[in-house]
């Protein structure tokens, strides 16, 4: 037999919206995501340098790789379906 405990009180920041906590469970996906927006927004600013962006090009496909092999793309997905069963409106994501 093994006895477990979950507690049921938590801190969260007063200045996050509902969907703001819930993406706080997915640091690492989010993180993920931020650095994929980063390499892509370098390469739109290297069109002059073709071996830089060859190299970013290189890391942008890897990148897309591993959010695909993380299920980046249905991240907010399960955040809405989440909070659907939880109680949670699609109003309550914003406040």
């Amino acid at each position: 037999m093994r006895v477990s405990f979950l507690s049921r009180e938590f801190e969260v920041s007063e200045s996050w919206t509902v969907k703001e906590e819930f993406l706080d469970v997915f640091k690492e996906e989010m993180e993920f995501a931020k650095r994929l927006e980063k390499v892509q927004t370098v390469i739109e600013g290297s069109v002059e340098d073709l071996p830089l962006m060859g190299r970013l090009l290189d890391e942008f496909d890897l990148l897309q790789r591993r959010a695909q092999a993380m299920n980046l793309d249905v991240v907010d997905v399960k955040i809405s379906k989440l909070m659907s069963e939880l109680g949670f409106s699609v109003e309550d994501a914003r406040i």
